[in-house]
């Protein structure tokens, strides 16, 4: 696609394009928080000086998600994929909330809620890193593929991740990480949710 094309094609789909933009710039943020601050996350749940513990917490979070994300190449029609995704990334986002909420009223252990919570953020931050961009330019027969629509996702993400990272370093540099973290996750995923459930609503009646 080039310029005109590119412009043509978003202003069609505005509306649920920048919903799923949103959606991935929260995304990208928690990750960024989790992976860039894991140690110090840890320290807060109680393991300090056992870096052991991010590989036994990482490794469940990654094979799982591969294999839930996996079994989307059965489906062959690209509308009822790029649903299923849609499904898959409302379901995962309030799993996140979900069990960081049990985490924090004591009904999961640190480990359990890290695994748990990892698989609700990374499944559709993989999704959304391709996958479900390429389904919904499929489902609609656009042509291109899903590089512009990515590299604009992935500028939101981190000009928002730079953005959060400085306000917690700035401006709320004494908030405990782990507070910080479980925050983002209880708001993001709430968020994340609606935003969701909106965008389906949207390219539900654009397909009709």
């Amino acid at each position: 696609m080039n310029r005109q094309d590119r412009k043509a094609m978003f202003l069609r789909y505005a509306p649920g394009l920048v919903m799923l933009i949103a959606v991935y710039l929260l995304l990208t943020v928690i990750r960024d928080v989790r992976d860039n601050f894991a140690v110090e996350i840890w320290a807060d749940l109680g393991f300090k000086g056992q870096p052991a513990i991010l590989t036994t917490a990482e490794i469940p979070v990654a094979l799982l998600t591969l294999a839930g994300i996996s079994t989307l190449m059965i489906v062959r029609n690209n509308f009822r994929a790029l649903k299923a995704n849609l499904l898959i990334s409302g379901v995962s986002v309030l799993i996140l909330g979900a069990s960081t909420f049990a985490f924090r009223h004591g009904a999961l252990g640190p480990v359990v809620w890290m695994i748990v919570s990892g698989i609700g953020l990374f499944v559709p931050y993989i999704l959304f890193n391709g996958i479900l961009f390429d389904r919904l330019l499929a489902a609609f027969r656009e042509r291109g593929n899903v590089g512009f629509l990515m590299y604009t996702a992935d500028a939101f993400g981190y000009l928002g991740s730079t953005g959060v990272l400085l306000w917690r370093n700035f401006g709320a540099g004494s908030l405990p990480w782990l507070d910080f973290f479980t925050s983002l996750c209880y708001a993001g995923s709430v968020a994340m949710l609606a935003l969701i459930a909106l965008a389906w609503q949207y390219f539900l009646k654009k397909h009709r």
